[in-house]
């Protein structure tokens, strides 16, 4: 039986195939997850739920005429896997109880002075930057962002990039 017949089956919810599919990937799951696994600290089972996941859902949108399947079914795993990684980087906090007490907030003319060049900085943005710029304003974590926009996280965390650069740059002119 040809993978793409397999792939096909499998799409229909045939456990056979699914599992076939499964043991021509397996070696290389546990070896990625236990890769990243001994680099992050995270728990490896944790890490290949992640990419057997994120291979499933590759499974629906697999174009089995262009390219190999199995190494996009392997990258789409792993792109999740990667994803996870980085949501909990971002979600590891410090206790309360570590270092300094929460930073002393600026003065009022500070503030006053960082939403203007804010507003400035959003008046020279077009299109997702603005967006990204104003639900970032509103205090929308960049996961949520993604998702209203119809994008990846690491598309919005570009965008931030450059709105970030963009700031610096309209703040140096503005001290000048």
């Amino acid at each position: 039986m040809s993978l793409s017949h397999t792939i096909e089956r499998a799409r229909r919810g045939d456990a056979a195939a699914r599992q076939t599919i499964s043991d021509l990937l397996r070696e290389r799951v546990l070896r990625t997850a236990g890769h990243y696994a001994s680099l992050t600290g995270m728990d490896r089972d944790d890490l290949q739920q992640e990419m057997w996941l994120g291979m499933l859902i590759g499974l629906q949108q697999v174009d089995v005429t262009i390219g190999d399947p199995l190494c996009y079914l392997f990258l789409r795993g792993k792109w999740r896997l990667l994803e996870a990684i980085r949501r909990s980087e971002r979600e590891r906090a410090e206790p309360l109880d570590a270092g300094d007490c929460l930073p002393e907030r600026g003065s009022f003319e500070d503030e006053v002075h960082h939403r203007w060049i804010t507003g400035q900085l959003g008046a020279r943005l077009r299109g997702p930057q603005r967006e990204i710029l104003n639900g970032l304003m509103q205090g929308y974590r960049q996961e949520e962002l993604a998702q209203s926009l119809g994008c990846t996280a690491a598309n919005v965390s570009y965008h931030v990039r450059k709105i970030r650069e963009g700031y610096r740059s309209l703040a140096a002119e503005c001290a000048a």
